[in-house]
């Protein structure tokens, strides 16, 4: 009976409130409905209170120092669990985005496994979703097949990472 009631309060922490496209109850910090796949807008809060945007995140330190480094492209995560941590996609062609062994390993548990893919395409990077329940956003914007530009945000479960260009 104890287990059931634990269950129980951890459901209610988990579930906070309905889908307001089909009033299905939705899982706290889900981008998006599991049932009809809607936006959830306004969802995407963090521990630190509401997510940073746009101007703020390229405020938010580290993404906008490139001193130091080599000419090339990089991720830096400027806001999650992986705060701080910086990806160098140099010499890549391919990188998937994911939670578990994948080339941008996050310790996010709202991503996917293999959540997303960056792809070089000649001198231009794409970035496409795999389909995952809580989808990945540019600017934005849905990711799927959209071009990657410098100080671009992208959105990926409760993780906000900063794709930069540094000539």
């Amino acid at each position: 009976m104890q287990h059931f009631i634990a269950y129980v309060i951890l459901i209610r922490m988990i579930i906070n409130r309905p889908c307001p496209h089909c009033g299905q109850p939705i899982l706290e910090g889900s981008l998006f409905c599991l049932d009809c796949g809607d936006r959830i807008l306004g969802a995407a809060g963090t521990a630190g209170g509401r997510r940073l945007t746009g101007a703020k995140v390229l405020e938010a330190g580290a993404v906008n120092d490139l001193t130091g480094l080599p000419g090339g492209v990089y991720i830096f995560v400027a806001e999650g669990i992986d705060r701080g941590r910086r990806f160098d996609l140099a010499g890549k062609k391919t990188l998937v985005i994911g939670r578990d062994g994948a080339d941008i390993n996050l310790q996010d548990p709202f991503i996917s496994r293999r959540h997303a893919e960056i792809k070089a395409d000649g001198r231009r990077w794409v970035m496409s979703d795999f389909g995952s329940t809580n989808g990945s956003l540019i600017n934005d914007l849905p990711a799927d097949g959209r071009e990657l530009l410098d100080g671009d945000i992208i959105e990926v479960g409760y993780s906000t990472l900063v794709f930069r260009v540094k000539l």
